[in-house]
């Protein structure tokens, strides 16, 4: 399932120019973390402590990845999180992707476990937001992205929705988009834009030519 993972992850990376490489791998037996971290309040200290301890690399351009099982308290039922390029100077050892495990390649996650849901969740980290409107002190269908070639969206799509249109700007909503929020087998591209504004920010924050 591992190299299925990578796999996955590079065959939608390829056209951004990135590859990624499995450096090393840890299988790591501590049921609190797994059953309990995550980035809500209820499970966040559990969160810091696991990343503060497993963290591997001290540089920007190291991915570090994590699975957990995401079942329990506010976090029930999230499939993944990530920190953005940014956010790394502030706190190093949090930087990185904690995803559900069930996601990987032929995982026990319905409708999410063809190895995308990393793919989304690489994209946060390379410095892409969601396609979705999501910030309170803007109104609703405006540019939430900040990348002008992903069609305006009121909210997450869900499924695969043919036709879905929830904005009056040009375009249907863009649900074939790795930064969606559809199933994993309608989410299948990066726009150009997209593409140049990860390596516009992973050249400035994380050192990646």
């Amino acid at each position: 399932m591992i190299s299925q993972q990578m796999q996955v992850l590079n065959n939608f990376f390829g056209p951004t120019g990135l590859t990624f490489k499995l450096v090393s791998l840890r299988r790591i037996q501590q049921d609190n973390w797994f059953n309990y971290a995550s980035p809500y309040p209820d499970g966040q200290q559990l969160y810091y402590q696991m990343k503060d301890q497993l963290y591997q690399g001290n540089a920007p351009n190291v991915l570090n990845l994590y699975t957990v099982g995401y079942n329990h308290g506010q976090a029930n039922g999230l499939r993944g999180y990530a920190t953005f390029p940014w956010d790394y100077n502030n706190s190093p050892k949090q930087d990185g992707v904690v995803f559900q495990y069930g996601t990987v390649p032929g995982g026990n996650s319905p409708t999410t476990n063809l190895g995308r849901i990393l793919v989304h969740e690489v994209g946060h980290w390379v410095g892409l937001y969601h396609t979705f409107w999501e910030k309170s002190n803007s109104p609703q269908c405006t540019d939430n992205d900040e990348v002008a070639d992903t069609p305006i969206e009121a909210s997450p799509a869900r499924g695969c929705p043919q036709g879905r249109d929830t904005c009056p700007a040009p375009g249907q909503d863009p649900i074939h988009n790795h930064m969606d929020y559809t199933d994993d087998s309608c989410r299948t591209q990066f726009t150009p834009g997209q593409i140049q504004r990860l390596k516009n920010v992973i050249a400035y924050y994380r050192g990646i030519q």
